[in-house]
């Protein structure tokens, strides 16, 4: 994403340097050092792919259609057949997962398809898989890890406030969306937020007491999850997740370059009792046409 793309480095190891007049290293803990286990020989050194599904939602539909989901295995040569074992670690739904993903000759990536039909309807289900320790090497340096953590939701969106004025800014004239709510979870959706053209899914925080088949409860701070990026000082911008860029959009003749939230200010209540929002935002257009506005939006009697 532009202009605040961060790159994390582990397991760093830093020389000591001899010859300084002072050791750089403390060696008190030698003695208790112990080496990681070896890599097998002959392991594969598989892993799970980098960009699999790890939050699977499907309607009751979709479930019923095909209630199967797939996952990418790789590895890091495509010489020979091969089979890779995958151990279970956590599976809460009851999930059909096979024992092991076959590699075809020729091929660095195999699919393991996952059946969840056994899940419950309408609640979380999480789900960790591990590449056997006999066919991966934790050691590699890969697009993907030896590990894969997700959720399964079988719910449905159910619409909970239509064509809802959201206000904002002298600058740009009002905009309408629809909000839905994940059927018994704490999720909900805004569709073309502020006129972005991206739907913003956030749950409620600090909401006490939270029920989610009762709306009088569903109050509390606005805490967004998709198309979001938050910034060491706890403001979160709007962006573009496809593209990985900050949104930009025009309402009417009026552009948006980016708009920018703060939570921390605590102006982003919600309530669906009252059938109010309030959220605090800079709205930049241009050097001159730039500042902190309220988005505000209301519904219901």
């Amino acid at each position: 994403m532009k202009n605040f793309i961060f790159r994390h480095f582990g397991c760093i190891a830093i020389a000591c340097i001899a010859g300084l007049g002072t050791a750089a290293c403390d060696d008190s803990d030698d003695d208790s050092w112990e080496p990681g286990p070896a890599v097998p020989e002959g392991s594969m050194g598989a892993y799970f792919a980098e960009g699999n599904t790890t939050e699977l939602i499907a309607t009751p539909e979709e479930f019923a259609a095909d209630p199967t989901f797939s996952i990418t295995v790789a590895r890091p040569t495509t010489e020979g057949t091969a089979s890779a074992a995958i151990e279970v670690v956590d599976n809460e739904g009851g999930m059909t997962v096979p024992a092991s993903v076959e590699f075809a000759d020729g091929a660095d990536r195999a699919t393991l398809t996952i059946d969840y039909s056994a899940v419950e309807p309408y609640r979380t289900h999480s789900l960790k898989l591990r590449i056997a320790a006999s066919d991966a090497n934790p050691y590699a340096i890969s697009e993907g890890i030896d590990t894969y953590t997700g959720t399964v939701l079988v719910s449905q969106w159910v619409k909970v406030a239509a064509d809802v004025e959201f206000t904002f800014s002298a600058i740009y004239s009002p905009v309408r969306s629809d909000i839905y709510h994940l059927d018994g979870v704490n999720l909900f959706r805004i569709d073309n937020f502020i006129g972005s053209g991206l739907d913003l899914r956030f749950s409620i925080s600090g909401a006490t007491g939270f029920d989610a088949d009762d709306p009088t409860t569903w109050v509390g701070d606005v805490s967004p999850l998709s198309n979001v990026y938050w910034d060491e000082y706890g403001y979160w911008w709007l962006i573009d997740e496809e593209a990985d860029d900050y949104a930009s959009w025009t309402i009417g003749d009026a552009a948006v370059a980016y708009v920018e939230f703060n939570p921390a200010s605590g102006y982003n209540p919600i309530s669906f009792a009252k059938g109010t929002l309030l959220m605090t935002a800079y709205m930049f257009q241009d050097d001159t046409n730039a500042g902190w506005n309220y988005v505000r939006a209301s519904w219901g009697e």
